[in-house]
């Protein structure tokens, strides 16, 4: 069938396709109650339609390894750059303490793997457990009005984990970072995808913003390479006793406000 068709398809029927998506969902849960059990959902879920996927776009080894260190963390306010296909927001949701604040940035029509359709909203907000609160948020994450907002909705407390996986280049991951890393309390946690340099896209350059965080003692990185696949690689950092100081500072700041978002 060719393209064009299955999508107008896919739309006429977004409605149908999310609620029996959602009724698969549920009924791989009800297979794997343990949260750790629970990491394998995103990528053997199969929907329908429009909500067909939710694999991750990370190596599963590496990610496997940061779902369980925030398993150990049970953080109660999370924010995460970067929605793409959900697979990760489902994850940190199965993690995240049962009475957790999630909120997740995506950028519509954004460069790097961001911009789910509308239709998928109510699949992403079925991810949440009773008791937790779940925030979509579809716009410019270098909104500089962005980090009150998010901080208005974790209700004024500090982030537990931040998980940054949005634009790849330098200008942009470094003004995420700048704007978020302060929002994380001591002690927490702040992850980066993609911190290895990219032979396949000159534009992902994360690395640049990790060989500065990499310096720090309480920063290290997962990566897989016994897989036999190329490895992304994900840095991991925890937010030192006194913050990140005269570093945040030095990074470069590309503010965006040229999106107004829209609702979710």
């Amino acid at each position: 069938m060719p393209r064009a068709i299955k999508n107008a398809l896919y739309t006429m029927l977004e409605q149908r396709h999310c609620r029996a998506s959602i009724a698969r969902l549920k009924q791989l849960e009800s297979r794997l109650p343990d949260p750790r059990a629970r990491f394998a959902i995103p990528a053997c879920f199969e929907g329908y339609g429009h909500c067909k996927w939710l694999k991750p776009y990370q190596h599963a080894r590496e990610i496997f390894s940061l779902y369980e260190h925030v398993l150990e963390l049970r953080p109660r306010r999370v924010l995460e750059i970067g929605t793409a296909r959900g697979g990760t927001l489902y994850l940190w949701l199965q993690a995240a303490a049962d009475d957790a604040v999630i909120a997740s940035i995506d950028l519509p029509g954004g460069k790097f793997g961001g911009g789910y359709r509308a239709c998928r909203i109510p699949l992403y907000r079925a991810f949440a457990r009773p008791g937790q609160s779940l925030h979509l948020v579809r716009q410019s994450s270098r909104d500089t009005a962005l980090p009150d907002r998010v901080a208005a909705l974790m209700g004024d407390e500090p982030l537990d984990f931040l998980f940054i996986d949005a634009d790849h280049r330098f200008e942009g991951v470094a003004t995420n970072f700048r704007l978020y890393a302060p929002l994380v309390r001591a002690g927490g946690t702040i992850a980066l995808h993609d911190i290895l340099p990219s032979a396949r896209n000159d534009e992902i350059e994360v690395h640049r913003l990790w060989a500065l965080l990499e310096k720090l003692p309480t920063a290290f990185a997962i990566t897989d390479s016994a897989s036999g696949r190329y490895p992304l690689g994900i840095g991991v950092v925890k937010v030192p006793d006194e913050g990140f100081g005269d570093l945040i500072e030095s990074l470069p700041f590309v503010p965006d406000t040229a999106h107004d978002g829209l609702p979710a």
